[in-house]
């Protein structure tokens, strides 16, 4: 992000969005992104740019995540996490062949839209950080190539079985390294954890499919069951858990982590899954009524649908225990601060949360 303090340093002097431009952009953004779809689809009619013919349902999807990440990044003043979405959309496309034409045009279709379907009062306060954006675009451009990060053997190995949708292989190679002393909590955290992510940046390089990314996953949550399955549940502690993703989030593979791990440690664990509904949410906390609650959060986008859970959490259940964790909590630990008990990193750093929160037998 070095190549880019300069930008958010930029984006973060200005002022907040009013509450009332960020309702007004809420109640527009299906219109929005529709409109703005829509326009691709007619400028490509003429242009005849096959490459973005190609990719017209992924442009789709991704137009979608971009409106619902500004939705966050405006209420919350998000906008370093705003910078990574739109520099992960910039990259994702430059790998499908898009051409750098098209960026510029994609950024202009917003922010016409946006001036097309708002209040002018408060359109001028929603394209202000998108207007530095498209001053900046050449940087986003040049910075689209990303790489797997440093080899590790371990990571390239199970990498390589998992991509060949070797299973048993796979497992019996994650397995082989937990009889050798590999905790499951510290093979989950180092090995599978990593190896996901160099899967995503695959997916994000156009180097295999979504149905790829679809496949490695459930790989991964086999291995992972596996593992756990292995260790022998030692006792058994008076603690009740609810594990789930917030609503919308489909990347659920953290928080099975998390559920996996604390039924390891003795608890008694309900597991709701990605994307629950947030009625199903509410009804599982009355029905079981656990002691803590721990949510999985992956995405920007799903940040204000997460705030509104957790107020209606705090009301219902004011003394339960609330931890969150996940790939957007990093920088937005601060949002989060008088509704949860406590923001973790990972499931080791869960453990040590637990043991503050619930007791010192947890």
């Amino acid at each position: 992000m070095n190549d880019f303090k300069e930008i958010i340093v930029e984006l973060q002097k200005l002022p907040r969005i009013s509450d009332k431009a960020v309702d007004a952009f809420h109640h527009s953004l299906p219109r929005i992104v529709f409109l703005v779809n829509e326009k691709f689809v007619v400028d490509n009619k003429f242009c005849c740019i096959k490459s973005v013919a190609a990719q017209m349902e992924l442009l789709g999807n991704i137009q979608k995540k971009f409106g619902d990440t500004l939705r966050a990044a405006y209420r919350f003043h998000l906008y370093e996490a705003l910078i990574e979405e739109f520099g992960w959309l910039i990259s994702t496309l430059h790998y499908r062949g898009i051409a750098e034409e098209c960026f510029a045009k994609m950024i202009g279709t917003w922010l016409m839209t946006i001036h097309g379907i708002v209040e002018p009062t408060f359109s001028r306060e929603l394209v202000t950080p998108l207007q530095i954006l498209e001053r900046n675009l050449p940087i986003f451009i040049k910075q689209a190539e990303v790489n797997l990060g440093p080899e590790d053997e371990k990571q390239d190995k199970l990498l390589h079985l998992l991509l060949k949708k070797k299973r048993r292989e796979a497992a019996d190679y994650v397995m082989s390294l937990a009889k050798m002393g590999g905790h499951p909590d510290d093979l989950c955290v180092e090995l599978l954890a990593p190896v996901l992510k160099k899967i995503g940046l695959l997916w994000q390089r156009n180097e295999i499919s979504a149905a790829d990314e679809h496949v490695v996953t459930e790989l991964c949550r086999y291995i992972m069951f596996r593992l756990y399955d292995s260790v022998p549940i030692k006792q058994t502690l008076p603690y009740k858990a609810l594990v789930s993703c917030v609503p919308g989030e489909e990347h659920a593979l953290g928080a099975e982590m998390v559920a996996n791990y604390l039924a390891d440690k003795g608890w008694t664990v309900y597991f709701l899954g990605h994307s629950s509904p947030e009625n199903d949410l509410v009804d599982a906390l009355t029905n079981y009524q656990p002691d803590s609650i721990f949510l999985s959060i992956s995405l920007i986008s799903n940040l204000p649908v997460t705030f509104e859970l957790l107020k209606k959490v705090r009301k219902i259940v004011p003394a339960i225990k609330i931890i969150i964790g996940g790939n957007a909590i990093s920088k937005t630990r601060e949002i989060f601060a008088d509704l949860v008990d406590a923001t973790v990193e990972d499931i080791r750093d869960l453990y040590k949360t637990s043991i503050k929160l619930l007791g010192k037998n947890a």
